[in-house]
């Protein structure tokens, strides 16, 4: 007896699905990346920030500073803030 299995066009696997990509603005320029979960040090370097400057989620009129070892889900329509990190030792 032989068994039915389904033809391959009606199976869909998770490697067929395609980036959805979305607008930014970083220090004001609109870019587009994949919307996506990314280490912070990682979305720094998609969006061409230094990797020795901060990088600032601006929302609701306030900064959030982001942490280079943190991870950050971009969903769309983010603004991003860059700038020489402050502080440190005298």
């Amino acid at each position: 007896m032989q068994q039915a299995t389904p033809d391959r066009e009606d199976q869909v696997t998770i490697h067929d699905k395609k980036p959805r990509f979305v607008e930014v603005k970083i220090d004001g320029d609109p870019r587009e990346i994949a919307a996506d979960t990314y280490n912070v040090a990682a979305l720094k370097s998609l969006l061409g920030v230094p990797l020795d400057y901060e990088l600032e989620l601006v929302k609701g009129g306030k900064f959030h500073p982001l942490a280079d070892e943190d991870t950050y889900k971009v969903h769309g329509h983010e603004e991003f803030l860059s700038h020489v990190r402050c502080g440190g030792s005298s």
